[in-house]
């Protein structure tokens, strides 16, 4: 049960950012080298785990937006699209 969650919470961030919470959170790399291979500022990617973990806490994506699969708000931008 706990582990579908984490998925499902997972699914909600975005790409980017489930990259780095895997790189760091599982695969023990360091900010410095997260940075390195995603050709950011180190900086960013602190801020950016921050905002996911927060994300994952509270059921809300890094960005603040409540958590709803990537897949359910690509359909949901189509159907906006239809309706004007």
């Amino acid at each position: 049960m706990a582990r579908e969650r984490v998925e499902e919470l997972m699914s909600c961030l975005e790409e980017r950012d489930r990259t780095m919470l895997v790189l760091k959170e599982v695969q023990d790399f360091r900010w410095n080298e997260i940075a390195e291979l995603m050709e950011i500022n180190a900086n960013t990617v602190k801020v950016r785990l921050f905002r996911a973990r927060q994300g994952l806490r509270s059921g809300r994506d890094a960005d603040g937006e409540p958590a709803r699969r990537r897949s359910d708000q690509a359909q949901e931008n189509r159907n906006r699209k239809k309706t004007r």
